[in-house]
C-alpha cells in the first residue's frame, strides 16, 4: 500500500468508512433498452480514455438494468465507525453488465452509470470513497407491502436542467417513472429460493448476447457465481477536480470493489407487468449517452430479491500520475 497520510477526521465528517453491511435490502430490477455503441462510448470515456487504453470495459448487450433498492440499514464495519450507528438508503441505479478486457469474457462487471440517492451521507460516501456517480433525488414510491411481488409505482425526480443556456437554472423534474400495469391471469406463482434463479432470469433479460446455448450456460454460471458473492465486482472512475484548474483532475483513478451477498432470503417476478419512462435532459443525457429513448417502454415483469450484502473495500487498477 502507498504511504498515505491519515485521513483528517473532524466533526463535520459525513463520510462513513467501510466495509458497509447493508441489511434488509429489497431490490426491484427492470430491464430497459439502450444502444450498445453509445454504452461502449460511455465506458470508453469513463475508463479507456483516461487510462490511455490500459483499462477497457465492453458491455455485453444493449440492455440496461434500472434498479430500485430500498435498504433498511447500512452499518459501517470499520472499527472507528462501527459503534456510531447506521443509516437507511434508497437508491435508483442504471447498470450495464460488462467484462473487462484481459480479465476473461465471463468475469463480469456490474457498472453503475447513474445513481440517485435519498440522503447526503450515502451520496458523499459513495462518491468520495468509491467514485459512485451518485446525486440526491426525490422519491415518490407507493408504500412497501409484505409482498415484494405486488404492484408498486416508483417515481424519481432529479434536480435537472432541460436545456443548457446562460439563463438556465435547475429545478426538480421527473427522471424515472416505473408504473405497474394490470396483472393478468398468468401471474407468476411461488418464489425463488436460490440465487441461480435470478441468474437465469437475468440472462433472459440480456437477450441478444445469449442466443448460443454454450454462451447462455456460461453466462448463467458467470452471473450466478457473481451474484453469490464470489465475484460481484463494481468498477468506478474516481476523480476530483483541481482547485486551480477545475477542468483538470487533481486525483483520478480507476478502481474496482467487490460486493458479497451475506443472506439471500427470497426473490421472484412481480405480479404485474410494468412500463418504464426515462426522461432525458441536457443535465441527464440518457438518450445521448446510453441510447435510452425518451418514451414509454413495456418492460414486462420486474425481478425482485430480498437479501443482505456487504460493500467491500476496493482496489486501484490504474491511477493518473499527478506528480509532474
Amino acid at each position: 500500500m502507498a504511504n498515505l497520510p491519515p485521513y483528517v477526521s473532524t466533526g463535520d465528517r459525513i463520510v462513513g468508512w467501510g466495509p458497509y453491511l447493508q441489511q434488509g435490502t429489497i431490490l426491484h430490477n427492470f430491464c430497459v433498452t439502450g444502444d450498445k455503441d453509445r454504452i461502449q462510448q460511455k465506458l470508453d470515456t469513463m475508463f479507456a480514455e483516461p487510462s490511455g487504453g490500459e483499462v477497457r470495459y465492453h458491455p455485453l448487450t444493449s440492455k440496461l438494468f434500472l434498479s430500485v433498492a430500498e435498504i433498511a440499514r447500512i452499518i459501517p464495519q470499520n472499527p472507528v465507525d462501527y459503534n456510531r450507528g447506521g443509516v437507511s438508503e434508497i437508491d435508483v441505479t442504471i447498470w450495464t453488465v460488462a467484462h473487462r478486457e484481459g480479465a476473461g469474457l465471463f468475469e463480469l462487471r456490474w457498472i453503475p452509470l447513474f445513481l440517485a440517492v435519498d440522503n447526503d451521507w450515502a451520496m458523499a460516501t459513495g462518491r468520495e470513497v468509491y467514485g459512485f456517480p451518485k446525486e440526491i433525488g426525490q422519491f415518490h414510491f407507493d408504500p412497501q407491502t409484505p409482498d415484494p411481488a405486488a404492484g408498486r409505482s416508483f417515481r424519481v425526480d432529479a434536480f435537472a436542467i432541460p436545456h443548457y443556456s446562460p439563463q438556465s437554472t435547475p429545478t426538480w423534474l421527473p427522471l424515472f417513472e416505473i408504473t405497474p400495469q394490470q396483472s393478468d391471469p398468468d401471474e407468476p406463482k411461488g418464489f425463488w429460493d436460490k440465487i441461480e434463479n435470478f441468474a437465469e432470469e437475468a440472462v433472459e433479460r440480456l437477450g441478444e448476447t445469449v442466443v448460443d446455448v454454450g454462451l447462455r450456460v456460461a453466462s448463467e454460471k458467470a452471473i450466478a457465481r457473481a451474484i453469490k458473492g464470489e465475484a460481484v465486482i463494481l468498477p468506478f472512475l474516481k476523480q476530483f477536480p483541481d482547485v486551480a484548474d477545475p477542468t483538470r483532475a487533481c486525483y483520478q483513478a480507476i478502481v474496482e470493489a467487490p460486493t458479497t451477498i451475506n443472506t439471500f432470503r427470497r426473490g421472484g417476478l412481480t405480479k404485474p407487468q410494468y412500463q418504464v419512462m426515462v426522461h432525458s435532459y441536457d443535465s441527464h443525457p440518457f438518450f445521448k449517452e446510453l441510447g435510452i429513448k425518451p418514451e414509454v417502454e413495456d418492460v414486462g415483469r420486474g425481478m425482485w430479491v430480498d437479501f443482505d450484502f456487504t460493500m467491500d473495500l476496493g482496489t486501484v487498477l490504474w491511477k493518473a500520475d499527478t506528480s509532474g
